[in-house]
């Protein structure tokens, strides 16, 4: 059995050079604080209990296996280390998960997340995953891929507009399409094949899918495991999905097929699948998201009542600074503005990861200070053009998303 921890307190060093600032965190995992670091950023300290060496050493493989990656989706872990009975992982301190994201929309609403929003963050949770679960990973002479075993929105999270996968203790090599795997993880959002004691290379999608219907709705697409019985059943009922628009449910309908070679091809195509059902319900309501006035601060959007531009477009990625005239004639055109982004119409294609330095102006004819944004998803319209959505490289603070939301713009300014 693991030996009782002391009692964690404000103020106290559990590792030299880091005290302990507040707990974010606990339940049956452990405790999860904040941590003021000397010469550093304040980090979070996550501390798990384990009844054996052994599950510590398992623990500490499967999170140093993860930490030796490089990837932006990938929560940085600083250090590991055991103390008493517990294994205490080091890692950077988010703002919060997509748990609390979805809880601040209920309190503050008494909605779900707006779709585009699900999908904007599950996007880049999808490229994480294809990353992971990829044959690339070369583990004990093997090139492998790598299952996250336990995706979830609680295990997602924030830091400003971007979102990062964390909890790696579960994570698994797989080196064929389907292997012998331990029931473990999360039961309501496990794959039918973890039930069954196997683990495939599309378990982390089924997982995704799951995480898609919470976020859009707050309901499971089954029952939950844990009501049903204490241990894991052997197979999954229907899935429910009458919380899902009609365009929404085919797609998370194969995602959760039990055969999981039947699923979507990787996550990112099951993202791009959804993106463009989402969009085109854009497009069927007029093209814009519709105006919610009880929109959670932190996440309003509002629609532009005419219509911004870009002045500038910077396609090299190498800088931020305006450039000349790039692509005259090129109409891009703002649909909408947020704290995280804008929503783009244009007339010419639209290529995710793209960068673009922008400025914004009103009916003064004063532009907004430079902004650089990434295109994080686009889809081309029937007439040939193009809508999308791209995130802000860096915050936008209070007072520069009040004079952006309050802007009219004209509508007939084009590329500078």
């Amino acid at each position: 059995m693991s030996e009782a921890l002391p009692p964690l307190g404000v103020g106290q060093e559990p590792y030299p050079g880091y005290r302990l600032r507040e707990v974010l965190g606990e339940g049956a995992f452990g405790q999860v604080w904040e941590a003021e670091r000397v010469g550093g950023p304040n980090v979070a300290l996550k501390f798990m209990p384990f009844a054996s060496s052994s599950a510590a050493a398992k623990e500490i493989r499967a999170v140093q296996n993860i930490r030796q990656l490089q990837h932006p989706g990938l929560v940085q872990i600083e250090r590991i280390w055991s103390q008493r009975g517990h294994v205490v992982i080091c890692m950077e301190l988010a703002e919060g998960s997509l748990m609390d994201l979805y809880e601040s929309y209920q309190a503050e609403r008494g909605t779900s997340m707006p779709a585009e929003e699900v999908c904007r963050h599950l996007t880049q949770v999808a490229e994480a995953l294809d990353f992971l679960n990829a044959r690339r990973h070369l583990l004990d002479g093997q090139r492998v891929g790598i299952q996250h075993c336990d995706v979830k929105p609680s295990n997602i999270l924030l830091f400003g507009d971007q979102v990062k996968l964390c909890d790696f203790g579960l994570t698994a090599p797989t080196a064929s399409q389907v292997r012998g795997h331990r029931r473990q993880g999360t039961p309501d959002y496990a794959a039918p094949e973890v039930f069954q004691g196997r683990l495939s290379h599309h378990s982390d999608q089924y997982s995704l899918a799951i995480t898609f219907c919470v976020l859009r709705s707050g309901k499971l697409p089954f029952p939950s495991v844990n009501k049903l019985r204490a241990s894991w059943p052997l197979r999954r009922p229907t899935a429910d999905l009458s919380m899902l628009s009609d365009r929404e449910q085919p797609i998370i309908a194969r995602a959760l097929r039990p055969v999981p070679q039947e699923r979507w091809p990787s996550c990112c195509t099951l993202m791009a699948e959804l993106r463009a059902a989402v969009d085109g319900a854009t497009q069927a309501r007029g093209g814009i998201s519709p105006v919610d006035e009880s929109t959670p601060r932190n996440e309003q959007r509002r629609a532009v009542r005419y219509a911004c531009v870009l002045a500038a477009v910077d396609v090299s990625g190498q800088q931020a600074a305006l450039m000349p005239v790039l692509v005259p004639g090129w109409p891009v055109r703002v649909l909408n503005i947020s704290r995280d982004g804008i929503g783009i119409h244009a007339g010419d294609q639209l290529d995710e990861g793209t960068l673009l330095t922008i400025r914004l102006y009103g009916e003064t004819g004063k532009p907004s200070a430079p902004r650089q944004v990434r295109i994080i998803h686009a889809t081309q319209q029937g007439d040939g053009t193009w809508t999308g959505g791209a995130s802000f490289s860096e915050p936008i603070g209070d007072d520069e998303l009040q004079i952006l939301l309050g802007t009219d713009c004209t509508g007939d300014n084009e590329v500078l």
